[in-house]
């Protein structure tokens, strides 16, 4: 418990102090594996894994301008439930990076995309789904998203459609950032893919919405 919180204050401060970057933003953050993290076979054990990328999601949401919301609105994230493959080892005294990113929001429940990488090798991948709760209420992700917008008004590139409803947003972001597609799920689960050329790849996706309104945004 002491190793945890005084990793996680030492993992504020750092944030703090870097500099900040759009909620949708890829964050990295640079670590090595230490005698905390590693198992008898003298690498990172699976454990570790868990605790080192919730290290990354609390960097991202400090950078991101998050931690001010959480405080001033009462509200406190709630890790829902994850998965993670395991794809290398990571070796005692290793570099790596962490890579976190928010992938998808509707009005329940938002996503983390994380990697683990020594050097240019993907040592593990991670998904994660959170809610927000103030006491014992969800709070919907939007007001975060609402809040975001205004703390960063003009970093956000939106572009709403109108007849898209929030039953229809689909999780399609994963496959409009790897594979350079997009898709919509509609409320029958049929999937509709439109093509995106290799030269128009989106750098930035969004997805929420606001109102009655879903929200469709990308940055060229």
């Amino acid at each position: 418990m002491l190793t945890y919180l005084i990793r996680i204050i030492w993992c504020t401060i750092a944030a703090l102090l870097k500099s900040k970057k759009n909620l949708m933003s890829t964050f990295t953050l640079k670590r090595r594996c230490t005698l905390l993290d590693i198992d008898y076979n003298m690498h990172m054990n699976n454990a570790a894994y868990f605790s080192v990328l919730e290290l990354g999601r609390h960097d991202a949401m400090v950078r991101a301008g998050l931690l001010k919301f959480f405080l001033s609105k009462n509200t406190i994230p709630i890790c829902g439930g994850g998965q993670i493959r395991y794809r290398r080892s990571v070796q005692f005294m290793a570099k790596y990076t962490i890579r976190t990113r928010i992938i998808h929001i509707d009005e329940k429940t938002f996503f983390f995309r994380q990697e683990i990488l020594v050097g240019k090798n993907v040592a593990a991948t991670a998904m994660f789904r959170f809610f927000l709760r103030k006491g014992s209420k969800t709070v919907e992700p939007y007001q975060m998203i609402q809040h975001m917008a205004k703390a960063d008004k003009g970093k956000y590139h939106v572009a709403t459609t109108q007849e898209l409803d929030r039953s229809r947003v689909a999780l399609g972001l994963e496959a409009c950032l790897e594979n350079r597609v997009a898709g919509l799920m509609s409320r029958d689960e049929k999937v509709e893919w439109t093509k995106i050329a290799p030269e128009e790849t989106p750098k930035v996706i969004e997805l929420f919405a606001d109102a009655d309104d879903a929200i469709w945004s990308v940055e060229m």
